[in-house]
């Protein structure tokens, strides 16, 4: 069994190879929308994120997010692939994810595509903005599951995010 001193160094040292070349990313959004519960109001969501730089136009990712309202808290895997890129300015990409959400009396398996514009804000700052959701979630509860497809560009689609390469 390595010791947790082994376990630092060889993470620190796997961050460090992937930061110098630049290819890492940290960053994460904030989104607000309607509550769609009984109560009404206002629903916040904070999701920071890591991403790898494969190649130019793909990365891979994950995202964690709460989302107030809904007591919502989500592991989200995702590929991005910015389809068309602007001489460097901004691009427009499209973001497949395999969204794990936990609600507090259900929970939710999906696959979806979420399309997006990325602005260059400066040398390796990026503001994001993600515009809608297509795809499919299957809902778990109570032992019986049941499945709904997703097509909604709307208030509670829409987020915006910074990434910071490393």
């Amino acid at each position: 069994m390595m010791s947790a001193k082994k376990v630092i160094v060889i993470l620190t040292l796997l961050l460090a190879s992937l930061t110098a070349r630049g290819q890492l990313y940290l960053g994460g959004g904030i989104g607000i929308g309607s509550d769609y519960g009984n109560r009404g109001g206002i629903a916040f969501t904070f999701a920071p994120d890591i991403s790898y730089r494969v190649s130019n136009n793909f990365l891979v990712g994950a995202q964690a997010s709460y989302r107030t309202g809904y007591d919502r808290l989500a592991v989200t895997p995702y590929a991005r692939w910015h389809i068309l890129p602007l001489e460097g300015i901004m691009s427009i990409f499209v973001s497949a994810s395999a969204p794990f959400e936990f609600y507090p009396d259900y929970t939710t398996l999906g696959v979806r595509l979420r399309p997006g514009i990325a602005i260059r804000v400066s040398q390796g700052v990026y503001m994001l903005v993600h515009i809608g959701s297509f795809g499919y979630s299957e809902v778990f509860q109570n032992g019986r599951h049941y499945g709904d497809w997703i097509a909604a560009i709307d208030g509670n689609n829409i987020s915006v995010g910074f990434c910071v390469g490393l």
